[in-house]
This record gives C-alpha cells, structure tokens and sequence, in this order.
C-alpha cells in the first residue's frame, strides 16, 4: 500500500477510560523569558517560591485545565511530564501540545507564535530531569540556528523596555518594548536575578508586516510542522518522538519519554503586537495506556528507494521506521516516520543534488 508522508491523523474518542492520565500531572520548572503577557498568564505572587510556581502553572495547564501560560521572549520555557511514561508507537504521532494559534483561510496568514519542543527519558530513574534532552526537529530545521544565545537584562523601572544582547552579528542587541495594552511588570516577578540567559534553536522570523502606507498588519506564518503553538489544534496531529536528534543533528532511538521541554523559539519583534512568545494550554498522550512495542518491530528495515518523476521518492520499508533526510554534507534536511510497504516522499522543498536518507538500520545515497 503506497502513503503520503504528513496525512495521518489520529482520532480520540470521548467515551474511552484511561488508567493512565492522559493529560499534564506534573511541573518541573517555569521559567518564562519577559514579555508582555508574563505576570499575568498566569498570575504568580512575587515571593512565589519554585514548588508553588509549578502548582500554578499545573493549575493552568495540567489535565482537565482550560488555562494558558505564557513563555515570553525566546528562550523562556516550561518542563512538564505526565503521571506515566510517553510510549514511542513506531509511525504513530505520540503527544500533542495545546496552543492558541490561528490561520486564516489560506493557511498562510494568521498568528503562529511556535516553540522547540525537546524530549528527554529518565535514564537514572530519579524522576527529575536531569538526563540528556534531545530536540525534535521540524520542519524548519534546517533553517534555523542551533547555537543562539541571548541574554535579558533586568530593567531598572517597570515601565522601562527590557533590553538585550545575543551572540548573532545580525542582531547583537534588541529590546521587549512595552505597549500600552499591558501595563503589568515583563520581567517575572518572582525571579530576582539581574539577568536571565537563554540558550537554543532559533527558528527564522514568522513575522511580516503587510500593512500599506504606514500601517501595522502583522502576519505570523505557521511552518509545516514539528512545533507548539505553530498551527492550531484543530490542525496539528501531534508530535512523533522518532523527530528527536542529538546535539548533531543525528537521529536517536527512544522506546519512552518521561520530561517535555518547550521553549520559544523566536526572537523578533513585530511593531504594535510585540514580541512572539509561545503559549501553551495543555498537553495530551495520544496514547496514554500504550505497552513498549519497540520489541515487536522487525530487525531490519528491508529499505528500498526509488526515484519517481518530479522531486519524489518511492520509499518502501518493511517495518514502521522514523527516517531522516540529510544533504551530502550531514545536515539534517527532513525527518518523519515510514509506514510498512511504499511510501511517498514529496520533496519539492529540498534543494537538487545528492542526498543520504538514513532509517532506524539502514543509510542510503539518493538523488533529489
């Protein structure tokens, strides 16, 4: 049977019990960048200490909530985890991640704040997320920078904008101005430090103005796929632990996942609107009473790759298996997951030339 890479859907049914939560059971850290909604989604006393920052946050997020966080400017983050592992089903998309993003008709324009999202297991079994995290690459992975650092400096008025330095020459210094549709503080109240630095991916700016003859009309674009708060729930599938690679790029095996991490994921700024910041309104397992069938999947992938008219390939392989396109040179181009028996890779976004398409045991040149 031949399948479209990026047209699964997954449906939950209302009426099925869980044993498991399927929703968010636990915060482990808050730490939002500043922004015009921090203090305020949610409200977090001043001398709020780390444990009840993290029962606010659930009490907005966690299972059953209806609430919203904030994560302000780039860098600023939550990690959560549910009362039970993430199991990785081979093919399947694994959890999602609730937002507020929104498109209009064209799915082009619209208010697409997206995130990172990183995963990590709990290799030591001491129930903290102290373990290596591993990022799971989007669409725009290969886009964007992987080594962008920015650092926040606390104002010395609250009304003043919150100025920063980065290590891009493009952009060595900014500011999160303020706007008069939020007068609260930006910078978290409950956190004292002078300055805060964040570290991570940073996704290409999202944001055009397309307003005539002075005019603001922001347009955020969501990319195809792979972050939070990109596209709305209604619209997004989820997310597959077979996206996660190393700090290289490289694609790693994970049967489970015990800790979510996601962070914002831009740095710009868009006039009147501010900065972007991603939100985030929950989080569901897709699959939350899933036994480990990693031990059922073939040893081999049996990988056979074909090139089709147009920019296509005919990949077919044995065994659900996640696969990573990367150009000649290493860089991871694209990544996803493979059905058993022909799938079909539309490729039209890689540039031409040799490529490596790599599954879970098997690497192979192809031609784009």
């Amino acid at each position: 049977m031949k399948r479209y890479i990026a047209i699964t859907a997954t449906l939950l049914s209302s009426a099925v019990s869980f044993a498991n939560t399927p929703g968010i059971s636990r915060i482990f850290e808050y730490r939002p960048a500043p922004g015009q909604f921090i203090n305020a989604l949610p409200e977090i006393p001043a001398d709020a200490d780390s444990p009840r920052v993290c029962e606010i946050v659930l009490e907005q997020i966690g299972n059953d909530a209806e609430g919203m966080i904030s994560l302000g400017g780039f860098g600023g983050y939550v990690v959560f985890g549910f009362d039970h592992p993430v199991i990785n089903l081979p093919g399947q998309y694994d959890f999602k991640i609730l937002g507020n993003a929104f498109i209009n008709d064209t799915a082009t324009d619209g208010s697409a704040e997206p995130g990172i999202v990183m995963v990590s297991a709990d290799i030591n079994g001491n129930g903290i997320p102290d373990d290596p995290w591993y990022e799971l690459a989007g669409s725009a992975f290969s886009q964007s920078r992987k080594d962008f650092r920015i650092t926040y400096a606390k104002p010395a008025n609250d009304n003043d904008d919150t100025h920063f330095t980065t290590n891009d020459p493009q952009m060595p210094e900014g500011a999160i101005t303020r706007n008069t549709f939020h007068k609260q503080p930006y910078w978290p109240a409950w956190i004292d430090d002078a300055e805060m630095t964040f570290e991570g991916t940073r996704l290409p700016d999202n944001g055009v103005n397309r307003g005539e003859n002075g005019a603001q009309y922001w347009v955020l674009s969501p990319f195809d796929w792979g972050y939070a708060d990109n596209q709305p729930n209604s619209k997004c599938p989820g997310f597959n632990i077979d996206w996660a690679v190393d700090a290289d790029g490289k694609p790693v095996t994970l049967d489970k996942i015990d800790f979510i991490k996601v962070y914002t994921a831009e740095c710009q700024i868009c006039g009147a609107i501010g900065e972007t910041s991603t939100e985030i309104c929950g989080a569901i397992d897709l699959h939350p009473d899933a036994t480990n069938a990693i031990d059922a999947i073939p040893a081999t992938d049996a990988l056979r790759v074909e090139r089709l008219s147009g920019q296509r390939l005919s990949v077919t392989v044995a065994a659900y298996s996640p696969f990573t396109i990367f150009s000649i040179d290493g860089q991871a181009l694209l990544g996803g997951s493979l059905h058993p028996g022909e799938n079909i890779l539309e490729l039209n976004s890689l540039p031409r030339g040799i490529a490596i398409i790599r599954t879970r045991t098997e690497t192979k040149k192809i031609v784009l």
